[in-house]
């Protein structure tokens, strides 16, 4: 892609750039917050979701090298086949992987990353079938992603 279609793509569309690292901003600055307070001691404030503490120990064993992730917990059996589909944990521990995070700064960028991405899908997706920017930019924040 030419650099000059690229800068215009990006000219064109910067309200959908701006509002999704708003969006991503929104959702991962109870994390970023609590790293910049004094009582903070290194673990991460997670969300009120209960599969979120098995969901980061399946990153990280990806991360560790066994993607089949049979059992994140105990030594043996870990190339066993998979009990939960792992697509999510890969892209996530190879994003952290790419950057040489650990796995609270691989869960922080990802939250950020993510985010952006699916609200540029879905402002794209919404483009196209009405062809009217305004109602793109909103669709996102109206189905709260």
């Amino acid at each position: 892609m030419n650099f000059i279609k690229l800068f215009e793509l990006i000219k064109n569309h910067k309200w959908a750039i701006l509002f999704a690292i708003v969006a991503a901003v929104i959702i991962a600055y109870p994390q970023i917050h609590l790293r910049y307070q004094d009582y903070y001691q290194g673990i991460e404030r997670l969300n009120a979701s209960d599969d979120e503490s098995p969901w980061l120990s399946r990153v990280r064993e990806v991360q560790d090298g066994h993607l089949l992730m049979s059992n994140p917990y105990f030594k043996d059996a870990k190339n066993d086949p998979y009990l939960v589909q792992p697509m999510g944990s890969i892209m996530v521990a190879y994003l952290g992987k790419f950057f040489s995070f650990d796995i609270n700064n691989t869960i922080l960028f990802a939250r950020i990353f993510f985010i952006s991405i699916v609200f540029l899908f879905i402002y794209a997706f919404i483009l196209l079938t009405t062809n009217k920017k305004i109602v793109a930019l909103t669709i996102p924040y109206i189905t709260k992603l």
